[in-house]
């Protein structure tokens, strides 16, 4: 048993203060942020390894109602809302070589695509209408506002079958992932919201749509981010909307290979009465790397999350039968970019997890 690090989540903090540091500097230190996050740090996960244990049962009442880790969270969108800002006003101002592009790029796409959708995942799912604002309104940033409707009303309720657009198949490579996940996502979202809206018998194609509400909102804030920065310079910024669309694009890649990742060839059995098993451990990839854990919110205790999804990230378990992958999520997305290895190295783990739901299912 263990009591939490309070101190532990002030990691993904870290990463802003690198990016505003690195454009500071200049030329090949914008690659500073992306060298950290895909490169030091599974090399920090395997090097301080694993934390497999869950909180000590007499801390566990202390650490639910502790509003420290409600409110970083709150902190984290407003940091996160400040860096864009900051950075687009950069962009405005600066002349950059074609390393800073890639470098500011990337470095955007993990501030609001790998861990701003991480902290728009945790608020999405609580009950709370404050946290939930929040959650779209980091999804706004990278015009993936739909991810609201579909994740929290269609992916947890599919995942791990075939109709689920985000879990990949086994023998799916991320490339061929990629497709499904964004052009399903899109559509199980519209469907949602279009049953929705038949029911109460709302107009589908109308602002009563969550879904075109959020895609609206994304391009109010592109376009006002453009306007501002072709008045400040004169003329059309064409750059501007190069990179918010290519950051955006980018924080929607890495999402999807975050789920990717997370459900990689997992399958619920379909039983005789034609429902699914419930979710239960075993259906979701887990990892207890400690660094990559604090830096996500410990989204990678995948099984607890989906078991109960209103569940707060400091709170979340390891569970005994719950499939474990090798490294951090960082360091998977690296590995699932080269399909050949993530297949050699993942399929004989899925032959594990099929003997280990057995386990699970005697138990």
């Amino acid at each position: 048993m263990r009591k939490i690090s309070s101190l532990g989540y002030l990691l993904a903090f870290l990463i802003p203060f690198m990016v505003l540091a690195s454009i500071q500097l200049s030329g090949f230190y914008f690659l500073i942020p992306a060298i950290f996050v895909f490169a030091i740090m599974p090399i920090l996960d395997y090097m301080v390894g694993t934390d497999n244990s869950n909180i000590n049962p007499e801390f566990q009442h202390k650490y639910l109602n502790k509003h420290y880790f409600k409110y970083i969270t709150f902190v984290w969108v407003i940091v996160q809302t400040l860096v864009f800002a900051y950075i687009c006003y950069f962009i405005t101002v600066k002349q950059l070589s074609s390393i800073e592009w890639i470098g500011i790029t990337i470095s955007t796409m993990i501030i609001n695509g790998g861990i701003g959708i991480t902290v728009a995942h945790e608020l999405g799912h609580k009950n709370n209408p404050t946290e939930r604002f929040l959650a779209k309104f980091l999804l706004i940033q990278v015009g993936y506002g739909h991810f609201y409707i579909e994740h929290n009303r269609g992916h947890h309720i599919n995942v791990s079958t075939p109709i689920d657009p985000s879990s990949a198949k086994k023998g799916q490579s991320l490339y061929a992932f990629f497709p499904q996940a964004i052009f399903g996502g899109l559509k199980s979202a519209w469907d949602l919201e279009k049953q929705r809206l038949t029911i109460k018998k709302k107009a589908i194609f109308s602002l009563h749509n969550e879904a075109i509400r959020l895609w609206l909102f994304s391009f109010i804030l592109f376009a006002g981010i453009t306007l501002l920065s072709s008045i400040f310079i004169g003329h059309f910024h064409m750059a501007m909307v190069l990179f918010l669309l290519t950051s955006s694009l980018l924080s929607i890649l890495i999402l999807e290979g975050v789920n990717y990742i997370e459900h990689y060839g997992i399958e619920r059995k379909l039983l005789a009465d034609g429902k699914y098993e419930k979710v239960n451990p075993t259906h979701s990839w887990n990892t207890n790397h400690i660094i990559s854990n604090y830096l996500l919110f410990q989204l990678q205790r995948h099984s607890d999350h989906h078991m109960t999804a209103s569940k707060r990230y400091q709170m979340l378990n390891q569970y005994e039968y719950s499939p474990q992958l090798p490294n951090g999520y960082p360091g998977m997305i690296l590995v699932a970019l080269v399909p050949k290895l993530w297949f050699k190295l993942m399929d004989q783990k899925l032959n594990d997890w099929k003997k280990s739901n057995e386990n699970y299912a005697r138990s």
